[in-house]
C-alpha cells in the first residue's frame, strides 16, 4: 500500500502567515507530514525563509502600515529584516511574527519530528549561500529531516556529492531523457 504524506505548502499558509513558525506549528498540530518552504539571504548572508524575492508581499512595519517601496530581502540585513512583521498582512493575532532563520526553522523540525522540502528556490542561490544552508543542515544533525527539491540534474548531483543519503524531490521534466540524467 502507498503512502500518502500530507504536505503543508508554506505551512498552513492558507490560516496562518506563509513561511513562519506560526504555519509550522499548525502544520504539526494540524497532522500534515511534511512542511514545503523557501530560502532566502539577506544581504549579510542570513539565511532566512521567505517565498517572495521581496519582503513586501508579507511583511509590514510594526505598527502594521504596509510597505510601500520594494524591499528585496538580499538588499537589508537579517537585523533589518528583523525590524518588519510578518504577521500582520494576515491578521491581528499574529502581531510580533518574525522572519525566521533557517536554523531555527532546522530547529522546530527536529524537536517536532517534522521533515522540511526545501524548494527548488535554492537552485538559484550562490555558491557561498549553498555552503552556508548545507554547513547549517549539517551541523543541525538535520539531514533526516531535510528534503531538498530541483528540477535539475546537475544541481541533484551537487546534493547528493554532499549528502549521499539525501532525500530528493524532483519536479522537473519526466520524459526519458530528463530521468536518466539523474
Amino acid at each position: 500500500m502507498k503512502e500518502i504524506i500530507l504536505e503543508a505548502h508554506r505551512g498552513v499558509a492558507s490560516e496562518y502567515p506563509e513561511n513562519t513558525l506560526p504555519a509550522f506549528k499548525a502544520a504539526k498540530e494540524q497532522g500534515y507530514g511534511m512542511i514545503e518552504l523557501d530560502t532566502k539571504f539577506t544581504l549579510d548572508n542570513r539565511c532566512v525563509i521567505l517565498h517572495n524575492r521581496t519582503i513586501n508581499a508579507t511583511a509590514r512595519y510594526r505598527d502594521g502600515r504596509k510597505i510601500e517601496k520594494e524591499i528585496p530581502i538580499d538588499s537589508i540585513s537579517f537585523d533589518q529584516a528583523r525590524e518588519y512583521d510578518y504577521g500582520l498582512w494576515m491578521e491581528e493575532e499574529f502581531r510580533g511574527t518574525v522572519i525566521p532563520t533557517l536554523e531555527e526553522t532546522l530547529s522546530f523540525a527536529l524537536e517536532n519530528s517534522i521533515p522540511l522540502k526545501f524548494d527548488s528556490v535554492m537552485q538559484s542561490h550562490t555558491k557561498k549561500q549553498l555552503d552556508i544552508f548545507f554547513d547549517t543542515v549539517e551541523k543541525m544533525n538535520a539531514l533526516s529531516f531535510t528534503g531538498f527539491t530541483s528540477n535539475n540534474a546537475e544541481f541533484i548531483k551537487k546534493i547528493i556529492s554532499r549528502f549521499p543519503e539525501a532525500q530528493i524531490h524532483y519536479d522537473g521534466n519526466t520524459d526519458e531523457k530528463s530521468i536518466i540524467e539523474v
